[in-house]
């Protein structure tokens, strides 16, 4: 979903729910596989100035909903550019 569309700057975000089975590891004692409910959310940034000059900024978190002080940021993406004609 759009946030912003504009000639100068798009925001997106988008955002969903997962179940996830994570597995600790053969070293666990007891093994066991627990079961994980988690949503996910990720904003989009883009801005381009001129012709020249864009930036990127793409961030994902993923907050655990069955277990809440589980959770995960990522940047996947950063992006400087200034281009030459």
């Amino acid at each position: 979903m759009f946030l912003m569309n504009s000639d100068r700057t798009r925001l997106s975000l988008a955002g969903g729910l997962v179940w996830q089975a994570t597995d600790p590891g053969v070293n666990v004692v007891p093994p066991s596989v627990q079961d994980l409910a988690a949503g996910v959310i990720v904003v989009d940034l883009n801005v381009f100035e001129f012709k020249k000059t864009n930036l990127i900024l793409r961030a994902s978190f993923f907050p655990a909903i069955s277990n809440p002080d589980r959770g995960r940021i990522t940047s996947t993406q950063m992006r400087f550019t200034i281009s030459r004609s």
